[in-house]
């Protein structure tokens, strides 16, 4: 079963410089069934060599935010890598 895709709250066709892009993020433990604890280490980031500033909250509850703040024009890609999973600790 494929891992379900985060979702983009409020989501726009375009946005402008400095507009905030949130994604909410479901973590899911073994055979893709939803986690009821947080705690699991992300990161979050695009593949360019920029860097934009950003806040991840861990609502404790296997849900995550993502927010980043826009500051170039363009498309823009992100990408959220589990470094080290709840469960390993």
């Amino acid at each position: 079963m494929p891992p379900p895709a985060p979702t983009q709250h409020s989501p726009r066709e375009t946005y402008g410089r400095v507009d905030r892009l949130d994604v909410l993020l479901e973590s899911r433990a073994h055979l893709g069934r939803r986690k009821d604890y947080g705690r699991d280490f992300l990161r979050a980031g695009g593949p360019l060599k920029a860097s934009a500033s950003g806040k991840e909250t861990d609502f404790h509850s296997g849900t995550y935010q993502v927010s980043f703040t826009l500051l170039w024009e363009g498309q823009v890609s992100l990408s959220v890598l589990l470094i080290h999973p709840s469960e390993g600790v």
